[in-house]
């Protein structure tokens, strides 16, 4: 697993439900001096409500009697600082990073969350985008002055923060001394060291004290680019702190408008979430309960599909942009409105999870299908029930009746009767198979794959068929080829031997024998006649196929070396031979009969060696297809976690909002 640990997040797996998080833990004597469990508590209620695609988000914090655990969404990543000097990015994907960290500082400024920390292992580029950037993630927003008041790193730091630090020798308090109107202006600052990072791979300063100095110089790398970017540094890394270009400007700059355009899918993105939107309430709580399963492969598959939408580039979506995509999907303009009352309940923004809840169902798959299956089975029946699900579902919209979570169950059941044979009784239950049968594309997904491996098993078996057709009569004519290839030999040798009387005859038997050679070659076995052999033949390179069949290889071999002139040198020897008058030979040289004889044998020879080996391969190709691998059992994805240790408790840590009796530093 990619997990950045010069960050300090460790791999976390949850014990009941095996869902997988990475924590940041911290003991509680070395928070700084002053942090009171109220600031904490703020702390985490803001950083919760940090719902944006790039920021690593913030699931939930607990706590034990010495140390806090900041669970954070999980996410297999490369830092930007290990790529930095070994990418292969366009300017487009440059870009994107950029606009990705400047939306993510937006954003957090808005809830008063801060980074003052930044360093390039900060930004995280996803294992599965690292070729082509999307969806990067900053972490760390909120968290200096509270939890941490140091980085392993100061290069990327503003210089009023860096310069404070340095005075107080690394106090925890230097953060008192920063005039707090110039903080947001200090990530700016962070934001154009990483901007000048990407087009340089290197930072601005390569030491601290010419990071406090204010005073660095481009390289030839920003050449490179377009010329849009120089003026975006130098706003960005201004001496002047007040005069800095903010994160909202930055998003908005030039260079950004220039070079990134959303994805496309506008059109399909916004009736797909027009359809969610007017569905049943148990259907929509649903979408919003599966979001909290999918991990972050299913939501960089749905990220595809929001960017689309993210007219701004802000990693949100608003009202503006939802009316601009719905005249663009030919939609009227009350439709945008009525997504906006279902997903942007705040007010601000939808964000990619509030999406999520309507590609919910038709991404989850595997481990994070079982998981929730098992969170609403909450008995271990292995079957959710009506009162099961209306409990989940009810917690999200209070709204929610019991006859509507029936009417829902009532209509998945009915779904799935309608493909079974036998149909039995509606017992408003539903179990684990039933379960999986509730997501449509999955299961059309699941349909394709199966068709799909159906007829390649019909393929093979008919490729095998056809091979094992044909396999006999090539056997056969191999062993008729040898034959007369032993004749030949032995007539060649009897036809220059001196002391044979019958010399003269030797050779003359040898025309019969390169006439079968040649018979055989012009009509090698397989599925095509004789006749159609030859029209073949005067076509040319028009009556060549396009690959060789099962049951064909050898004609087609035929026609492509020409089989049907490969000994026509050596017969036309061998008649010149038979035709010499001669009173010591009787009117046949041998010795010419011999050398037409001697070439022929070592022709065939070689073509016989190669037909040996294709029908070998194809014997082995029909061999692998007849006896495909035995299938794999089915895997049970179980989430129920393991059972606790000898002298360990159920529930270890308790939230961190919880009264649990600890001593804050």
């Amino acid at each position: 697993m990619n997990v950045p640990n010069r960050l300090g997040l460790t791999q976390a797996i949850h014990r009941k439900t095996s869902i997988q998080r990475l924590c940041l833990i911290r003991f509680k004597e070395d928070l700084p001096v002053g942090t009171s469990r109220k600031e904490l508590r703020n702390l985490v209620k803001i950083l919760q409500k940090c719902d944006h695609c790039n920021v690593l988000t913030l699931q939930e914090a607990l706590e034990d009697n010495d140390h806090l655990y900041f669970m954070y969404e999980h996410l297999p990543c490369y830092t930007l600082q290990s790529m930095l000097e070994s990418h292969t990015w366009t300017q487009e994907d440059l870009v994107n990073i950029i606009r990705e960290c400047g939306a993510a500082m937006w954003f957090a400024e808005q809830l008063g969350l801060l980074h003052l920390g930044w360093t390039l292992c900060h930004i995280l580029i996803p294992v599965a985008n690292m070729h082509r950037p999307m969806m990067c993630k900053v972490f760390g927003f909120g968290l200096m002055g509270v939890l941490v008041t140091d980085s392993h790193e100061r290069l990327c730091w503003s210089p009023e923060c860096l310069e404070k630090y340095q005075a107080m020798n690394g106090n925890p308090n230097w953060m008192t001394k920063v005039e707090r109107s110039l903080l947001p202006m200090c990530d700016s600052w962070s934001l154009g060291t990483t901007v000048f990072a990407l087009v340089s791979r290197r930072s601005p300063a390569l030491t601290e004290a010419q990071a406090v100095s204010k005073k660095w110089q481009f390289t030839l790398a920003i050449d490179d680019v377009d010329p849009e970017a120089k003026s975006l540094i130098e706003g960005l890394l201004d001496p002047m702190a007040d005069r800095r270009m903010s994160s909202e400007k930055a998003m908005r700059h030039e260079w950004i408008r220039r070079r990134w355009r959303p994805p496309p899918g506008v059109r399909k993105a916004f009736l797909k979430l027009e359809d969610f939107c007017v569905s049943p309430l148990p259907k929509r709580l649903f979408g919003r309960f599966l979001v909290r399963f999918l991990d972050s492969g299913h939501l960089l598959k749905i990220a595809k599909t929001f960017y689309s939408l993210d007219i701004g580039g802000t990693g949100c979506l608003n009202l503006k942009g939802l009316q601009i995509a719905s005249r663009s999907a030919g939609r009227p303009t009350n439709a945008a409105e009525n997504i906006w009352d279902h997903l942007g309940a705040d007010g601000t923004a939808i964000s990619l999870v509030r999406f999520a809840e309507c590609l919910a169902e038709e991404v989850i798959d595997g481990r994070a299908l079982r998981h929730a299956f098992e969170s609403l089975d909450d008995n271990g029946s292995e079957q959710v029930s009506a009162p099961e699900l209306f409990d989940a579902l009810a917690a999200l919209d209070d709204s929610l009746t019991m006859e509507e979570v029936v009417k829902h169950i009532e209509r998945a059941e009915l779904d799935i009767e309608s493909d079974e044979e036998d149909e039995h009784m509606q017992d408003h239950a539903i179990d684990y198979n039933e379960f999986v049968q509730l997501f449509p594309v999955r299961m059309a997904r699941m349909g394709a794959l199966k068709d799909r491996m159906l007829t390649s098993k019909s393929q093979w078996e008919d490729l095998t068929r056809s091979f094992e057709s044909v396999s006999p009569e090539v056997d056969k004519w191999l062993r008729h080829i040898d034959t007369t290839l032993l004749t030949i030999r032995d007539l060649a040798s009897k036809a220059v031997d001196n002391r044979n009387e019958y010399a003269g005859d030797a050779a003359c038997g040898l025309k019969l024998q390169f006439a079968k050679i040649d018979e055989g070659l012009k009509c090698p076995p397989g599925p095509i006649t004789q006749p159609e052999m030859q029209a073949k033949i005067k076509l040319g390179k028009k009556g060549l196929a396009q690959f060789y069949g099962f049951d064909t290889f050898m004609q087609d071999q035929a026609l492509v070396e020409n089989w049907h002139n490969l000994v026509s040198a050596e017969i036309k020897n061998l008649k010149a031979a038979l035709a010499v008058n001669s009173k010591i030979s009787g009117g046949v040289d041998s010795s010419k009969a011999h050398d037409a004889a001697d070439s022929l044998s070592m022709k065939v020879k070689d073509l016989l060696g190669r037909v040996r080996g294709q029908l070998e391969e194809y014997a082995s190709f029909a061999d692998v297809l007849a006896s495909p691998e035995a299938l794999i059992g089915t895997c049970s994805l179980s989430g129920r976690g393991l059972r606790p240790r000898n002298g360990e408790e159920e529930d270890d840590a308790g939230d961190l909002g919880d009264d649990v009796e600890t001593t804050p530093a």
